[in-house]
């Protein structure tokens, strides 16, 4: 942890104090939540884990606590079991907490291996956790109020890009499991794999499929039908109705710009152009030949596709988007000028409409018509042109590389 303490130790002490004041806000938030008796999520994860220790399935149909996500993730869940219910939930709270404080550490050390071991310019990184706690608070708050997990997934994610451009191989092979692990959490997450398929079939990439097929497999192949039957009965297909307005995403931007049927064609002509674009313009990795430089760009990347499959599902409820407290941050570093004026306004947007700011009437307005969905949709168009363009810069490295 010593290149942490060298650039705390860079900052000034009025800086030190704000992200003070970020760190109280985000444990103030998480405790707060937990306190109130909400974080029913919990309850989902909590009788799955029940289900699978008595050698049941975990997907059982019912309306409050369905378990919907795939069945590989229920192994970290089976921890909470040791514990109470009401010891095991406070635990969760504490680990959630912990995991938000740690993001940014995570970031700064992806940044400071893109940087071949250089620390990330102080200031500079500093307005970049504000401009992404400005951005992300009222979907981390929404998270830590529901017991999500979508923290848990840009945490995971980060850990295996930098297990993945590690020099030494076993480390990259927990890197590949770990992404394997994330990419079947949800189904939002599982797009995010598409950025490691170029030159899949090559001899030296075959062995990433490996802990993805054992990730498949895991802890009984057969759930995989009960998951895909769970998700059929207990997710309802609407993009938004008037109790529902904190959906956000292409569904409910069709039903509210187009009225169409949420069965017919209006979340795909938004949706699937948008997809079309980033699978053009963002870059693609032979896993096997990453290097220390690259994490950044993995990162962000990898960062593109998933909130692409968010914006694309069917249930983008706000607290989807607390991946922004790791996504924003570093998107925000990387870029300069005009880009940063616009991630900054976007930051501003958000961190001023929430009901208990500017009104619960302007706030439902907002989020009534798609608000933060147009929002984080820019910042998604600047996420993968700052990919691509830092790709261009990669392989311009390469081509010039003397022997």
């Amino acid at each position: 942890m010593e290149w942490f303490w060298t650039w705390w130790r860079e900052l000034r002490p009025w800086m030190k104090l704000l992200l003070g004041a970020i760190a109280t806000l985000l444990i103030a938030s998480a405790v707060s939540r937990q306190a109130a008796g909400t974080g029913w999520d919990f309850n989902a994860y909590y009788k799955a884990g029940e289900r699978v220790l008595r050698g049941e399935s975990a997907y059982v149909a019912e309306s409050d606590f369905a378990y919907k996500y795939g069945p590989a993730s229920l192994l970290p869940f089976l921890f909470f079991q040791l514990f109470s219910f009401d010891v095991a939930r406070w635990i969760y709270c504490i680990l959630h907490a912990s995991i938000a404080l740690a993001i940014p550490l995570l970031n700064l050390k992806i940044l400071r291996r893109a940087g071949n071991g250089l620390m990330p310019n102080s200031r500079d990184y500093f307005w970049a956790l504000v401009v992404g706690f400005a951005a992300s608070l009222r979907f981390v708050d929404g998270e830590f109020q529901v017991s999500q997990v979508g923290l848990w997934i840009y945490a995971a994610t980060a850990s295996a890009v930098l297990l993945a451009v590690s020099n030494s191989r076993p480390l990259r092979y927990v890197g590949s499991a770990l992404l394997a692990l994330v990419s079947v959490t949800k189904i939002h997450s599982s797009i995010a794999w598409l950025t490691l398929s170029r030159h899949a079939m090559r001899k030296s990439n075959l062995w990433l499929f490996v802990p993805l097929v054992i990730v498949l497999l895991l802890p009984n192949p057969s759930w995989w039908l009960d998951w895909a039957r769970q998700m059929k009965e207990t997710t309802p297909f609407l993009p938004m109705v008037p109790s529902a307005v904190n959906r956000q995403g292409f569904f409910g931007a069709a039903y509210m710009v187009l009225g169409w049927s949420d069965k017919g064609l209006g979340p795909w002509a938004l949706s699937l152009p948008a997809m079309a674009y980033a699978f053009f313009r963002l870059p693609r990795f032979s896993f096997s030949d990453l290097q220390p430089r690259d994490a950044d760009l993995v990162s962000l990347t990898l960062s593109s596709w998933m909130l692409w499959g968010f914006m694309a599902s069917p249930l983008p409820w706000q607290y989807t988007y607390s991946v922004l407290w790791g996504i924003f941050p570093l998107l925000w570093y990387v870029n300069q000028g005009s880009s940063r004026s616009t991630l900054t306004a976007i930051a501003v947007a958000l961190a001023i409409t929430p009901k208990g700011i500017l009104g619960a009437k302007t706030s439902f307005a907002f989020e009534q018509w798609q608000g933060p969905f147009w929002l984080i949709l820019i910042a998604w168009f600047l996420l993968v042109e700052t990919c691509a363009a830092r790709d261009r810069v990669r392989q311009d490295r390469i081509l010039h590389v003397t022997p």
